[in-house]
């Protein structure tokens, strides 16, 4: 038979999804420029901006977990401010610097092992405190009061963001430049 009623008019028809806004090399250069003078901030935000780490997985990283090498290159340990004389605790990493992130932090379930970018890297030993145990956090913020301090760091110089705006600023810069290039533009 027929269909007494037209069944269209119960269809919702979405609307077209608008593509998120992104942070330019400019803003961020200029928020950088307005954290800079609190290294806990400005480590916070160069890490989420030079590895495209979810919030949640940076909050959570431990000293362990941050692998840098130093300018030469040489391995650099966070406790003894890369004195060679002393035993490293942290395993060499050539020539890139890392962070490794939990299983229980990654989407993947798996340990992985995430490049950031030399300022993210400089920014980090300039906050970390060496000495500090290998199981402390390296940032002791909440979530909200991270998200707040980011949120609150943007609208005093003009930008509307959150701390998933750096994954795509990130994401951004990799896709439309070659990985030295995207470092190069924020040193």
């Amino acid at each position: 038979g027929r269909i007494a009623a037209n069944p269209c008019p119960a269809i919702v028809i979405r609307k077209a999804h608008e593509e998120p806004s992104v942070m330019t090399t400019e803003e961020f250069l200029k928020l950088r420029e307005s954290v800079q003078h609190d290294k806990g901030k400005s480590a916070l935000i160069e890490l989420l901006a030079g590895s495209g780490l979810r919030i949640d997985a940076a909050l959570h990283l431990r000293y362990e977990q941050i692998l840098l090498s130093n300018p030469s290159n040489e391995p650099f340990d966070w406790r003894t401010r890369g004195d060679p004389a002393l035993p490293l605790m942290v395993p060499p990493v050539r020539p890139t610097d890392y962070v490794m992130m939990d299983p229980e932090h990654s989407k993947s379930r798996r340990a992985v092992r995430v490049p950031i970018t030399p300022c993210a890297a400089r920014a980090l030993r300039r906050y970390m405190v060496p000495g500090s145990d290998p199981k402390d956090l390296v940032f002791r913020r909440t979530y909200a009061g991270a998200y707040r301090m980011i949120r609150d760091a943007g609208q005093r110089v003009g930008l509307d963001i959150s701390p998933h705006s750096f994954r795509h600023f990130y994401a951004c810069l990799m896709c439309y430049k070659n990985l030295d290039g995207a470092y190069r533009d924020w040193e």
